[in-house]
């Protein structure tokens, strides 16, 4: 397994780059996915990889997930490309109230709530 304390920042770009290239293959350039939709994709991967690296894999656990840290973040990606990319520091401060969400089941339009999504995702980070 490569040693990721050497991997150089350009590498790992191009492997990221990598796997959105697979993504755009399997799925289309564009997914029609929600950011919520996107969001509970990634937690899907998340748990995947925490299940790869805490069980015995026959000394894979780490390498298996490092595929899912690659799926992850290719699908950040994916999202920011299509829903917009926002830079750590806000320009403007965000609005006070509920936030909007995108669903599914409102055709991906938003819709306001006081409380996130019932996948459990709390945007309190």
């Amino acid at each position: 397994m490569t040693n990721i304390r050497t991997v150089q920042r350009d590498y790992v770009y191009n492997v990221v780059d990598g796997e959105c290239d697979y993504q755009v293959k399997k799925w289309g350039e564009r997914s029609n996915a929600s950011i919520t939709e996107f969001l509970a994709f990634t937690l899907d991967y998340v748990m995947e990889g925490l299940r790869d690296a805490t069980r015995d894999q026959g000394g894979l656990g780490d390498e298996l997930a490092l595929h899912a840290v690659r799926k992850i973040a290719a699908l950040g990606v994916s999202c920011m490309e299509q829903h917009g990319a926002l830079p750590r520091e806000l320009p403007i401060p965000p609005r006070a109230g509920p936030k909007p969400y995108h669903t599914s089941e409102t055709g991906g339009q938003p819709f306001l709530e006081d409380e996130p999504p019932e996948f459990g995702l709390s945007e309190t980070a």
